[in-house]
């Protein structure tokens, strides 16, 4: 069997044309089903002022200035669970500065260490020092999996759901 070279750019352009075709139901799949039914779901949450689902399947969250960040973020866990029937990863935006970016270094290091010696009150009153001195507000929650910590310096905000939680830490086991 013999293919001239015009029956062989036909083929070629069919071919093309069909993974064209087949990549753009996939794309309208995955905007009309999923990722459409999930941001407004996550919308309707209290505090969240929008939110965006990435190329990976990711969530980033913006949330109200006001918000509650923890209850917001796990009511924004809950939804995706239930809308995707797992937990995507969840980015929380900030409105953030140069001061609040450098904070929330030293507080990831006071965390890292509050869940490694289990020390969650001193922990926190070092958060809180550290927020004082430099003219911030600062909110720490524990909740069942996540220490969430929030930032606050006027309009600007840094707000974190910094880490897994270990109850106890690593030499409480």
């Amino acid at each position: 069997m013999k293919f001239s070279i015009r029956e062989f750019v036909v083929m070629l352009l069919a071919a093309a044309a069909t993974v064209a075709v087949l990549w753009g139901g996939q794309r309208l799949y995955q905007n009309s089903a999923i990722r459409s039914p999930l941001i407004r779901s996550v919308d309707t949450v209290p505090g969240v002022q929008s939110a965006e689902v990435t190329a990976l399947g990711g969530l980033n969250v913006r949330f109200r200035p006001a918000a509650n960040l923890m209850t917001t973020y796990q009511a924004v866990e809950a939804k995706a669970q239930l809308s995707l029937g797992h937990t995507p990863s969840v980015t929380v935006q900030n409105e953030s500065n140069r001061l609040l970016q450098g904070l929330a270094n030293q507080v990831r290091l006071m965390v890292a260490q509050g869940e490694a010696t289990g020390q969650y009150v001193d922990m926190s009153r070092q958060i809180f020092n550290l927020a004082e001195r430099n003219g911030v507000k600062a909110t720490i929650s524990v909740g069942n999996d996540n220490i969430f910590v929030s930032l606050r310096s006027g309009q600007r905000y840094y707000v974190d759901a910094v880490m897994p939680l270990d109850l106890g830490g690593a030499g409480h086991g």
